[in-house]
């Protein structure tokens, strides 16, 4: 057998120790290099989930407005729904106003309308019995006009018919009102 000496001097035993302390160094670095990329790749991927509810707040916002302004464009269009079909005889003249001179005449078809004044109703709106109304007609100062029955609608569209009996007609204009009855 054949015995080797393996005293090291102590210029291997440093250089070794150097090596061995330069390994372990290394391996350290790597590992915080990697704990430092795991930690930097956790932040990104929580900043990214925090875009994404970032974005979906965002979104809900939007559909949230986008929802609010349809409710408000449908309430709004409700409102002047009403309004435009709301009874005009609440902001009719009352019945006992007689400021402009005409007079109306009924043949059983045709309502024979005469301004008697001065000036001209202009936008008048004619009325039968209340409900049937001819609208933006213009009555020429002193002319006598013609208008047959069928001119006069309600709300609905519902023509005023020859079965139908007229027992009120009023004229309502900017330059005042007329109203008159048939008994």
């Amino acid at each position: 057998m054949i015995y080797f000496n393996m005293e090291l001097t102590p210029e291997e035993k440093r250089k070794i120790y150097e090596e061995e302390k330069t390994r372990i160094e290394a391996q350290e670095k790597i590992k915080r290099e990697l704990q430092a990329e795991e930690t930097a790749k956790k932040e990104a991927q929580q900043r990214i989930q925090n875009e994404k509810k970032a974005k979906t707040r965002r979104q809900n916002r939007i559909g949230c407005s986008i929802g609010l302004g349809i409710i408000s464009i449908g309430i709004l269009a409700l409102i002047i729904w009403a309004l435009s079909t709301s009874d005009d005889s609440s902001s009719s003249p009352s019945p006992t106003t007689v400021d402009l001179k005409a007079s109306v005449t009924f043949t059983g078809t045709q309502f024979i309308i005469t301004n008697g004044d001065a000036f001209t109703y202009r936008d008048a709106t004619l009325t039968v019995n209340g409900k049937y109304r001819l609208r933006n007609v213009t009555l020429d100062a002193g002319e006598v006009y013609t208008v047959g029955m069928m001119q006069f609608a309600d709300r609905q569209g519902n023509r005023f018919t020859s079965l139908m009996k007229p027992q009120s007609f009023s004229i309502y204009c900017s330059s005042g009102s007329w109203y008159g009855s048939w008994n």
